[in-house]
C-alpha cells in the first residue's frame, strides 16, 4: 500500500470518532485528502469498522459496570 498517506492518523480519527458519530470513510477521505476508493480498500483490509464497533462495545460495557 502506498505510504504517502498517514494511515495511523486517519485510522485514529475514524475509530476514535465513535460508533454513532456519523463519521464516514468519505469524511476521512475528504479530511485527509486521500482518494475515497483508497480509503475504502485500506479500511476494509485493516478492519476499521470492526475496530470502531469493538471500541464502542468495550466503552459501553465499562460504563455499565461503573454504574453498578
Amino acid at each position: 500500500m502506498n505510504q504517502k498517506y498517514n494511515w495511523n492518523v486517519a485510522e485514529e480519527y475514524f475509530i476514535c470518532s465513535g460508533h454513532h458519530s456519523g463519521v464516514t470513510l468519505k469524511d476521512v477521505s475528504e479530511k485527509y485528502s486521500i482518494p475515497y476508493q483508497t480509503v475504502r480498500r485500506y479500511a476494509a483490509m485493516n478492519q476499521w469498522h470492526n475496530k470502531r464497533l469493538k471500541k464502542w462495545v468495550i466503552e459501553r460495557e465499562t460504563a455499565r459496570t461503573a454504574q453498578r
